[in-house]
């Protein structure tokens, strides 16, 4: 689960580049953000773990994936926690 900081992060993410694949620029991102350097860097770290953006290594370039392009979540990972009546 996405706390505020990575829900903003990737809001900006989304206004500045949509699904497209561009450089980030992690000054940009902190400045619209209003997070610190070290805030978004986490979140840069832990929205690449999650899969709701990619990262090219060899480019450094990035892109948001849109909810339709993601994976799906492993069986285990679902929680079924609801009363049978």
């Amino acid at each position: 689960m996405l706390d505020d900081t990575d829900r903003k992060v990737l809001r900006v993410l989304w206004s500045i580049q949509r699904d497209s694949w561009a450089k980030v620029d992690e000054k940009r991102i902190t400045r619209m953000a209003v997070r610190s350097p070290g805030q978004v860097r986490a979140s840069l770290r832990r929205l690449l773990e999650e899969e709701y953006i990619q990262r090219h290594m060899e480019s450094g370039m990035m892109r948001v994936i849109e909810p339709h392009d993601r994976r799906p979540l492993e069986p285990e990972k679902y929680q079924y926690e609801w009363e049978r009546p």
